[in-house]
C-alpha cells in the first residue's frame, strides 16, 4: 500500500483483523522524506515501480496487488504499468484524474486548501515549497494541526479513526521540516499528463508487515 501526501507507512489501513481473515499481507513504506525514510531529489513518480519491486523481492513476492492512497494513487498505477508479468491487480483510492482529461474540471469539487496546493505547483517547485513549508512547520510543532484542518475541510467526512491522526503526522514529520517540504513538495509538483500533480515512492525504511 502506497500511503498519500502527506502521509507514512502509519496511515489508515484496512483493519489487521480483516487482513488476517482474507490471508493478506499488507506491505507499506515511507516514501522519501516522510517518516524514517531519507530525501531523494529529482525521483519521478515512476520511480516506485523500481522500489516496490525491490520490497517484493526481499520478502519473496514475485506477483502481488498494489494500492495507492490519495497521492499514492498514480504511484500504484506506476507500478502496475512497470511491472505487468508482477502486479496481478492495482487500485487507486481517492486518487488523482489525468490533468489533461477531455471534459474534465481537474480542479472541481477540491476543496480550497488542495486548490492554493495545486494552484501553487502550477506556479513552479519554488511557489508551491512557500506554500507548504509553513503548513510543514505547523504539523511539526504540533501534529493534531493536521487533524483539525482536515475536520474543518471536511466535516462530514472525518475519519472514523482520526485519534490515529497525531501519531500519523508525527512520524510524517520526524525529520526536519525542510525535508518534510521537500518531500511534500515533490508528492504535489507540477501536474502532468498522466496524474496531476504527483511524487514518487522509495526504499527507505523498513516495510510494515
Amino acid at each position: 500500500m502506497l500511503h498519500g501526501t502527506p502521509g507514512s507507512r502509519l496511515g489508515v489501513h484496512p483493519d489487521e483483523g480483516d487482513l488476517r481473515r482474507l490471508g493478506v499481507c499488507l506491505i507499506t513504506y515511507d516514501r522519501p522524506g516522510y517518516g524514517l525514510s531519507d530525501p531523494k531529489h529529482g525521483r519521478t513518480v515512476a520511480d516506485a515501480a523500481a522500489d516496490v519491486e525491490l520490497i517484493a523481492d526481499h520478502y519473496g513476492y514475485d506477483r502481488f496487488l498494489v494500492v495507492g492512497r490519495s497521492g499514492g494513487g498514480p504511484h500504484a498505477l506506476a507500478c502496475a504499468a512497470l511491472l505487468p508479468s508482477r502486479v496481478a491487480g492495482v487500485a487507486s483510492l481517492l486518487g488523482l484524474a489525468p490533468f489533461d482529461a477531455e471534459g474534465l474540471d481537474w480542479f472541481d469539487g477540491m476543496n480550497d486548501a488542495n486548490r492554493e496546493e495545486y494552484g501553487a505547483a502550477l506556479r513552479g517547485r519554488s511557489a508551491l515549497s512557500t506554500r507548504i513549508y509553513p503548513e510543514v512547520v505547523a504539523i511539526r510543532a504540533n501534529p493534531g494541526h493536521l487533524v483539525d484542518r482536515l475536520a474543518t475541510e471536511a466535516p462530514l467526512r472525518r475519519p472514523a479513526r482520526c485519534c490515529e491522526t497525531p501519531t500519523i503526522a508525527r512520524s510524517s514529520s520526524r525529520t526536519s521540516p525542510k525535508q518534510s517540504a521537500t518531500a511534500w513538495t515533490a508528492g504535489s509538483r507540477t501536474p502532468s499528463r498522466s496524474s496531476g500533480p504527483g511524487g514518487s515512492a522509495s526504499n527507505g525504511s523498513a516495510p510494515r508487515r
